[in-house]
């Protein structure tokens, strides 16, 4: 399987997994008009790595989480080396 269709299938499987969440709460969330949604991928921590160079990608992607969760993104939905995060528009 090629790269892309994997990654196609990771999409798909985030937006899917993000319209049964939001269908599981009627109410509780914003119209789907009302989200913008990023998806992001790799940044994964290598457990074939040193302890000393995991924590380092470990710091790494809490960074880049902790950057995104202050411009207003949240976690929905993981699948795979892939994260779906969404805010309000």
């Amino acid at each position: 399987m090629s790269t892309r269709t994997t990654v196609l299938i990771a999409l798909l499987a985030i937006l899917t997994s993000i319209t049964l969440i939001a269908a599981s709460h009627p109410g509780s969330a914003a119209p789907a008009a009302g989200w913008e949604y990023l998806v992001i991928g790799g940044g994964g921590i290598d457990l074939a790595a040193s302890p000393p160079v995991q924590q380092e990608q470990m710091a790494a992607a809490q960074g880049r989480l902790n950057q995104l969760g202050g411009e207003g993104w949240e976690l929905c939905a993981v699948q795979g080396t892939f994260a779906a995060l969404k805010r309000a528009r």
